[in-house]
C-alpha cells in the first residue's frame, strides 16, 4: 500500500518529522516507532531530523537525538502506561479512584514533554505545563502536579532518572481558591419549597432532608437501604476512604437537627411510601429505563438539584459558582456545630481530622457570625 500523501505545506519537511496541534515537533523512528520530542523551533527540529535520517542510513554521525535513540530510553508517555498498569494491580483500588488516576495520567500523556525520554525532562518543562493548566483550571493543575510528582518519584525508584533529580519537586504548587458558593439555610428552604410545589418530586425532597439531617455524602445517600436502620441507629460504612479504612458510623436515629426541627426517624418515616423498595431514596415512577423502587444515581441528585436551584432563583455571590447538592453536607456540618459542638459535627461527617471538618464549616464569608452573650 502506498504511503499517505504528505500535506502540501509539509512537502519540504524531512521524513519522520511530525508536529502536534500545540506546535510541538517530534521524531518518529521509522523502525521502532518510538517518538522523541524536539521542541517548538522548526529549523532546529528539521536540522536534527535530517542529520538522524542520514545517520540511520549509514550509521554515521554523533548527534544528541541519535544518542537518545541508541540508548533505548523510556519516554514519559511510556512510563505513564507502566505506572498506571502497576497502580491498577495494587490491592483494592476503587473504580472511582482508578478513573481519577487515569484522567490525571492522560493530562501528563498530552503534555508537550510526553514524547521525551523521561531522563531528559527538565523542571522548566514541568513548570510551564503546570502554569498553562493553572490559568484556567487551578484545582486540576494542583492535582496533576501531585500525580506527576508520584510518577517521577516512581521513575527514580526504578532507575529511570537519577535519585534526587525529580523535575517536579522544585515546582510551586498552584494556589487553589475554592470558587463554589456555600449553601445557606434560606437557600435550602427555597429549593425545598419549589420541590414541594412540583408533582412527583417527594423523592428529591427526601434526599435533601436525609442529606441535611444525616450529614452524609450523596454517594452514600443513594446507596442507603432501610435495612441499615436498626436498633435505634443508622449504620453507615462510608464510601470514601481507602478500602478497609472507611469510616463506620452508628448514628442514633433520634438525633435532632434544631434548625429544621426534624430527627432522622422523622426523615425515614417520610421516605417510606407506597412503593416497595429496599432503598431509602428511590424512584417513584417509570423514568426512561428506571422502574419504581430502584435506586437513584448521585448524578441524578446533582442534575435535579441544579434544575430546582434555578427555579428557586438562587443567586451566587460575585466570583462564585452556583451551589451544588454536595453543599448540603457543609450546611449540615455548620448547623450541627452551632446546635451541639464541633466534635459532634466531625463525628457525624465521619472525618478523622478536625481540619477537614473545619473546611466544611467554613462559610467562605457568606454567613454572619453571631456574637453571643453569656448570662452574668
Amino acid at each position: 500500500m502506498a504511503a499517505r500523501r504528505r500535506q502540501a505545506s509539509r512537502r519540504s519537511w524531512p521524513a519522520n518529522l511530525y508536529q502536534n496541534s500545540a506546535g510541538y515537533y517530534w521524531f518518529k523512528h521509522p523502525v521502532t516507532k518510538k517518538t522523541y520530542g524536539l521542541g517548538s523551533d522548526f529549523k532546529i527540529a528539521a536540522a536534527k531530523v535530517r542529520t538522524v535520517n542520514a545517520a540511520l542510513e549509514v550509521r554515521k554521525g554523533d548527534v544528541d537525538l541519535l544518542a537518545r535513540i541508541d540508548t533505548d530510553g523510556t519516554t514519559v508517555a511510556q512510563w505513564c502506561d507502566t505506572f498506571e498498569a502497576e497502580y491498577k494491580a495494587g490491592a483494592d483500588r476503587k473504580p472511582t479512584t482508578l478513573h481519577t488516576v487515569h484522567h490525571q495520567l492522560n493530562a501528563i500523556r498530552n503534555a508537550k514533554f510526553a514524547s521525551k525520554n523521561i531522563a531528559d525532562v527538565r523542571t522548566v518543562d514541568i513548570s510551564d505545563w503546570i502554569k498553562g493548566i493553572a490559568k484556567t483550571h487551578p484545582t486540576m493543575a494542583a492535582l496533576v502536579r501531585t500525580r506527576a510528582l508520584a510518577l517521577f518519584r516512581a521513575a527514580e525508584a526504578n532507575g529511570l532518572i537519577e535519585v534526587g533529580k525529580n523535575p517536579v519537586t522544585p515546582t510551586d504548587k498552584p494556589k487553589v481558591v475554592v470558587a463554589r458558593a456555600r449553601m445557606t439555610l434560606d437557600d435550602f428552604n427555597a429549593i425545598l419549597a419549589k420541590l414541594r410545589e412540583a408533582d412527583g418530586m417527594r423523592w428529591m425532597e427526601n434526599a435533601m432532608l436525609l442529606g441535611l439531617v444525616s450529614g452524609q455524602r450523596r454517594e452514600d445517600l443513594v446507596k442507603m437501604q432501610f435495612s441499615q436502620v436498626r436498633e435505634g441507629f443508622l449504620w453507615v460504612v462510608q464510601s470514601k476512604g481507602k478500602s478497609g479504612h472507611e469510616s463506620k458510623l452508628r448514628i442514633p436515629t433520634s438525633v435532632r437537627l434544631p434548625a429544621i426541627d426534624m430527627t432522622l426517624d422523622d426523615v425515614f418515616r417520610q421516605c417510606r411510601d407506597s412503593i416497595v423498595s429496599k432503598h431509602v431514596i428511590h424512584h417513584t415512577r417509570h423514568i426512561a429505563r428506571s422502574k419504581p423502587g430502584e435506586a437513584l444515581t448521585s448524578e441524578t441528585l446533582t442534575n435535579v438539584f441544579a434544575q430546582y436551584r434555578k427555579l428557586a432563583e438562587i443567586e451566587s455571590p460575585e466570583g462564585k459558582t452556583p451551589i451544588t447538592f454536595h453543599e448540603i453536607r457543609s450546611l449540615s456540618a455548620r448547623l450541627y456545630a452551632e446546635a451541639y459542638d464541633e466534635d459532634f459535627a466531625q463525628a457525624l461527617l465521619g472525618h478523622k481530622s478536625g481540619r477537614m471538618t473545619a473546611l466544611y464549616r467554613d462559610s467562605r464569608g457568606q454567613e454572619w457570625a453571631e456574637v453571643k452573650l453569656k448570662a452574668s
